[in-house]
């Protein structure tokens, strides 16, 4: 069977969209509830995952114990797949581990999805959905999984995505950059300093990541207090 992957709630939407309203043939859409840009990825489970975020400051809130389960046989059961990837560091992870679960042969291909904007104008969508479909370019399985047990032997705590291509990193990467921006900016709070790091760190991180890590770690720095 042939499986569509997301790893992005919009995209998700824009997928279910697709299938219902407009018939597109997608019949096995597959979100995978988790950012593996962040944590140990030595054990997928729920909990494990769950206390890996939670170390990291990310409130795990948006995994499911269902899906850690189910996600991964889904995937090894496929006999094609196509990634819809808003472009995301935590997108572009999900994209080699699906990579690591496939079938051997089984073909994989990319698709760059604006998930967002394809939800802001419902009646283009079925057509712009359409145009994605025919966009379809394929990987290269084989050197995804190399990278992907390079990632495993590395156990970071963090990645980050370089060049199109995910990369280790420890978990202090970013603190110079918070460092700075808490001395030159006017920031009243924590949280306040992670909206900026937002920007200020995307091209550091290959793209915007979950801003509770940023926010964690000005705390644990004791740049601001939490707000």
């Amino acid at each position: 069977m042939r499986v569509d992957v997301c790893f992005d709630g919009n995209a998700y939407a824009a997928l279910k969209l697709a299938k219902n309203v407009f018939r597109l043939d997608l019949p096995h859409v597959e979100l995978l509830c988790d950012d593996l840009t962040f944590g140990s990825l030595a054990d997928m489970s729920f909990d494990v995952r769950s206390r890996e975020l939670s170390r990291l400051h990310v409130d795990p809130s948006f995994l499911c114990e269902r899906s850690s389960r189910e996600f991964p046989l889904r995937v090894e059961a496929a006999d094609e797949l196509r990634l819809w990837s808003t472009g995301k560091p935590s997108d572009v992870l999900g994209e080699y581990y699906v990579a690591s679960l496939a079938p051997q042969g089984a073909p994989i291909s990319h698709i760059e999805v604006d998930a967002e904007g394809v939800l802001q104008d419902i009646d283009a969508a079925g057509a712009a959905m359409r145009e994605l479909l025919a966009s379809a370019c394929p990987l290269d399985a084989s050197r995804m999984r190399e990278i992907w047990r390079r990632m495993l032997a590395d156990d970071a705590s963090l990645r980050v995505v370089v060049d199109g291509m995910p990369a280790s990193r420890d978990v202090t990467y970013f603190d110079c950059a918070l460092r700075e921006l808490a001395t030159h900016g006017n920031f009243e709070s924590s949280s306040d300093l992670a909206i900026a790091a937002l920007d200020s760190c995307a091209a550091l991180a290959g793209g915007p990541i979950n801003l509770e890590f940023y926010r964690g770690r000005a705390e644990e720095l004791g740049l601001l207090t939490s707000g």
